[in-house]
């Protein structure tokens, strides 16, 4: 298995979970680049590109609005990156952390995503994760697309 940034070798997703194409319809996006993308997953992100594990995208370069549902085991790195390149969404856990706290001091938007929301499984199930999860947008088009999703207050 390839290095993935700072991740070990040896890393392996225990679990795969997909954002809901309903969403993405709702958000009226079409992404420049989904910066983690399943590999072997027929995703329901409006991009024009896809990066997945093979490609790296957190050593490969990021450009434009970008779709962000990163490893929830290992989001450091991955919403160091987001803040720095300051535009698109990133779908995120809720978490006591370094790596959220710095996120939820530098994004434009945030909102939690209710309690009942669901993830689709490899399978086509939906499914509930451990803990709760929230959206962060940087930029003004992510941020107003926040907003028109209308499914929270968005700070």
């Amino acid at each position: 298995m390839p290095k993935i940034g700072n991740r070990k070798p040896d890393y392996k997703p225990k679990n795969e979970y997909y954002t809901p194409s309903w969403l993405f319809d709702g958000l009226g996006l079409t992404f420049d680049l989904d910066v983690c993308s399943p590999k072997d997953h027929v995703t329901a992100v409006q991009a024009g590109k896809f990066y997945t594990i093979d490609d790296d995208g957190l050593e490969s370069h990021w450009d434009g609005l970008i779709w962000m549902n990163p490893p929830f085991s290992y989001p450091t790195p991955w919403v160091d990156k987001f803040i720095n390149h300051a535009n698109g969404i990133a779908l995120i856990p809720l978490s006591r952390s370094r790596w959220f706290n710095d996120l939820w001091d530098k994004a434009d938007g945030f909102m939690a995503l209710p309690s009942n929301f669901k993830f689709v499984t490899p399978e086509g199930k939906n499914s509930n994760v451990f803990m709760p999860v929230g959206l962060a947008s940087m930029g003004e088009v992510s941020t107003k697309a926040l907003i028109s999703l209308n499914m929270g207050r968005v700070r």
